[in-house]
């Protein structure tokens, strides 16, 4: 019986990675770093006209980076290999493995049924389902290396790391403790709370602690870190503010916005409080194995607060740490369950992953249809203007846009791709790499409004995800400046949270950057990026000075 549950979870676990597998493939290629990291690194972090074609421009890259951008040296390393000389399909594999190997490792840190069909099941819905933007940290090309591999080269650390703490130093210890010091290089987001960790491990044992090789760990994977955090680029970035309080303030500002995103950390908090208030015996079982675990979680929220950035990978770590303490709590209260509520369980929760799947996979293969499409079109040496199809996923799954699908290029505001500019940095390189003199990425609805003739002179019209305006203008016109007339807004009388962000004035200058012109047989159209919500629904006229 035992024989065939492992069998079970093994066949599990390979079921999960070709799935993962699949998405693995459809998800293309972004007009983002996924670009721009194909590229040696230029000294003023804007002109990439060098394309990466072998280890030597790599590592001249990297130099660069670690001195302009930041200290993740071994990561983006390897990213630029992938990316500039190996190719993604290769990535596609040994991605899935480690998606394999990061549900194998974290339910070997589960005391209670590890290895099981059950504890792979509650990782899988952990992962896929509650885990904030999914796709930016297990599908997305740069992503990928900065999370899913940093994770799974992490966890197997500290897997070593528990079950060599106490051993004494010898060689081998002494070798593989060396390998702590290229982890802790691998991304400060996890290196510096596990770093503090580690410390006060040691300063609480400290009692002949240099006879342990946890000592030793220790050292390496500090000294790791603080080649990663110490880099030129990082500590330029960090010194880039106008004063320490408005440093200070804007850092607390964000961080509180990235605790939005958490989904994880509160299962595990409502958890934690349960089973402290109703199952004392289990809860001290628990937190005598897992107190530096909720350690290391607490000190995850300094690069939260620290980052300045708020996107769902700012808070991957404390998921990662949270997910690890949330399942041991789970599959620890399972053990008072019948073996027929594990099986409805186990058959509910693989349902519910099951159905999102195949939501996902609908538009994973509708998104990877669209990239062929654009593909094809920049490999034809005559066209200049591209024509960008874009989802539009019906309300209730409009959810799976944001979470598990990128699309190969966006419109937006928030876009450093402003893909319809042509003296765009990401257009630049596609420009090299494509062998193309122009090129403008056009959102396919106002292609075919411009094809027809349907825009009028000096009147606006919207792309069907109203990102971008367009307006016919006169052929020997060039715009100079772009401005924006608003309607007259009561703040006063928004809801509460449409106050915090509005918009006080009446009219609103769009950034050079932000707005191009393309032309199309006779006639010459003028494309901006639409600004932020809270100034886009004001919207009464354009104004532009040529």
């Amino acid at each position: 019986m035992k024989h065939l549950k492992y069998n079970a979870a093994t066949l599990y676990i390979l079921l999960i990675s070709i799935l993962y597998y699949i998405l693995c493939y459809l998800f293309p290629i972004t007009l983002c770093d996924d670009i721009i990291y194909k590229f040696i690194w230029p000294s003023d972090n804007n002109s990439f006209v060098t394309p990466i074609s072998d280890i030597k421009d790599i590592a001249i890259s990297q130099y660069i980076h670690y001195h302009i951008l930041n200290g993740r040296s071994i990561v983006h390393f390897l990213l630029q290999l992938f990316d500039g000389v190996i190719g993604k399909g290769m990535f596609n594999i040994i991605s899935s493995i480690f998606f394999c190997c990061l549900i194998y490792m974290v339910s070997n840190f589960i005391t209670k049924k590890r290895n099981s069909v059950l504890s792979y099941t509650l990782i899988t819905l952990m992962l896929f389902v509650v885990m904030p933007g999914f796709y930016n940290e297990f599908l997305l090309f740069v992503g990928v290396f900065n999370y899913l591999w940093v994770a799974t080269a992490t966890i197997a650390l500290m897997l070593y790391i528990m079950r060599h703490k106490q051993s004494t130093l010898n060689m081998k210890t002494l070798v593989a403790s060396s390998l702590a010091f290229w982890v802790g290089w691998l991304h400060e987001g996890i290196s510096v709370p596990l770093s503090m960790t580690l410390v006060t491990y040691c300063i609480i044992n400290h009692k002949n602690i240099w006879k342990h090789s946890i000592f030793y760990f220790t050292l390496f994977y500090i000294l790791g870190t603080l080649i990663c955090i110490c880099s030129p680029g990082t500590i330029h970035r960090i010194g880039q503010s106008d004063g320490l309080l408005q440093m200070i303030y804007q850092k607390l500002f964000l961080g509180c916005v990235n605790l939005t995103q958490l989904r994880i950390t509160y299962i595990m908090l409502i958890l934690s409080v349960i089973t402290y208030n109703q199952k004392k015996n289990i809860w001290k079982e628990h937190f005598s194995i897992y107190k530096y675990f909720y350690l290391t979680w607490i000190f995850t929220f300094i690069p939260v607060f620290g980052s300045g950035v708020t996107e769902s990978r700012t808070v991957f770590f404390t998921e990662l740490v949270a997910m690890i303490i949330s399942i041991d709590l789970l599959l620890r209260l399972y053990e008072m369950a019948s073996k027929k509520s594990l099986l409805l369980s186990i058959y509910g929760i693989n349902g519910i992953i099951l159905l999102l799947y195949s939501a996902v996979l609908y538009y994973s293969l509708l998104n990877y249809q669209n990239y062929r499409y654009i593909i094809q079109q920049l490999q034809n040496p005559k066209l200049s203007i591209v024509e960008i199809p874009q989802i539009t996923p019906v309300r209730p799954l409009s959810f799976i846009l944001d979470e598990y699908i990128r699309e190969p290029i966006k419109f937006g505001p928030f876009e450093n791709a402003q893909a319809f500019v042509e003296n765009n940095t990401h257009v630049k390189c596609i420009k090299i790499l494509y062998g193309k003199k122009e090129l403008h990425f056009v959102p396919k609805d106002i292609m075919n409004k411009i094809k027809s003739n349907s825009l009028k002179y000096n009147r606006y019209t919207y792309n069907n995800n109203k990102e971008m305006l367009a307006i016919k203008i006169a052929t020997n016109c060039s715009p100079t400046s772009i401005k924006f007339l608003l309607y007259k807004e009561d703040i006063n009388s928004l809801p509460f949270y449409k106050r915090l962000l509005a918009y006080h004035g009446n009219t609103y200058e769009q950034s050079n950057y932000y707005y191009d012109t393309i032309n199309y047989g006779k006639s010459k159209y003028l494309l901006i990026c639409c600004p932020t919500r809270n100034i886009s629904r004001r919207i009464k006229y354009v104004v532009y000075k040529h």
